[in-house]
């Protein structure tokens, strides 16, 4: 968006080059008129597309559909401004709603639903470090029956901001989440780009949205600071080489470390055979091992053993 600077106004009220100043209730505000700009992404047209349906499928409606919702809004309040909660319409309700529903996949409706509300989730542990990018909410939902669990992020920020959650945009809508593991490393980087040491601090906001009537919960907001993957020293692979008969080969790696290996050449992964004793080869082979720790690889080591003739 594009904004006309703002200009100052001192009891009065006015309106000059698109901006509108007023004074109300003892309080002054400024608004300032936004102009939309040229270039829009598919996210942007994504949601204007689905307004556009919204807007279009309201006018539809019968009289009597447009009473219900009208009624229904009743119960219902708006978003707090200034700290005063404004009402809501009728149309406001049907399109926040059916919003939501639209975005889930689903059918936009035309009748007012039953509405329910929706648990607010719980705090999230998110894992930030090398290539690894995870979320995971700390405890599953009572009912996760059409809930789809919505997570925004903001793009890296520099160590000096300490709050910029305002910035985060929707990166992965989970559908019946529990409290597994999330991978949302390709989401982020499709969105904002892989995480750097320049801007390393994301801010997350996420929340539940039940797909069946459109209701929203309570936001959740979260912080990590993206590391740089550990670095696991190469395991020691000991044994005698030239050998006639046979020779014994053992594997040392970093304490705590789990140590995988292969005799045959090929490089070894996580699940590789596991190093626990020393063993024997009675013929030419090379080993290769790795060592593994807090989910982080090693660089292979190899040494060949080789059998005198």
């Amino acid at each position: 968006m594009k904004y006309i600077p703002s200009i100052a106004f001192e009891e009065m009220s006015g309106s000059a080059k698109g901006v509108t100043a007023a004074k109300m209730k003892s309080r002054k505000y400024i608004r300032n008129r936004g102009y939309g700009g040229s270039v829009r992404t598919s996210d942007q047209a994504k949601v204007k597309g689905i307004f556009k349906q919204l807007t279009t499928q309201w006018k539809s409606l019968t009289s009597a559909q447009i009473l219900a919702w009208n009624k229904l809004a009743l119960s219902q309040e708006g978003r707090s401004v200034l700290g005063s909660k404004a009402k809501i319409s009728g149309s406001n309700l049907f399109t926040r709603l059916n919003y939501w529903i639209v975005a889930c996949g689903g059918t936009a409706l035309v009748d007012p639903p039953a509405l329910v509300g929706v648990e607010t989730p719980s705090s999230a542990t998110i894992a930030c470090q090398g290539d690894t990018f995870t979320f995971k909410l700390d405890q599953d939902l009572y009912d996760n029956g059409g809930i789809f669990l919505v997570i925004e992020a903001s793009e890296g920020q520099s160590n000096g901001v300490s709050r910029a959650h305002s910035k985060a945009v929707a990166i992965k809508m989970v559908e019946e989440p529990d409290d597994s593991v999330i991978d949302i490393r390709a989401d982020y980087v499709a969105k904002h780009g892989a995480p750097s040491a320049g801007a390393p601090k994301i801010f997350f906001r996420y929340y539940l949205v039940n797909s069946q009537t459109g209701e929203k919960s309570g936001t959740m907001l979260a912080e990590c600071k993206w590391e740089p993957a550990a670095v696991v020293a190469a395991p020691e692979i000991s044994g005698t080489t030239p050998f006639s008969e046979s020779t014994q080969v053992s594997i040392s790696g970093p304490d705590g470390a789990d140590i995988r290996y292969t005799t045959d050449g090929s490089d070894p992964t996580a699940s590789s055979t596991q190093y626990s004793a020393a063993f024997s080869l009675n013929a030419t082979a090379t080993v290769k091992a790795i060592a593994i720790k807090n989910g982080v690889s090693s660089e292979v080591a190899s040494k060949t053993f080789t059998k005198s003739e």
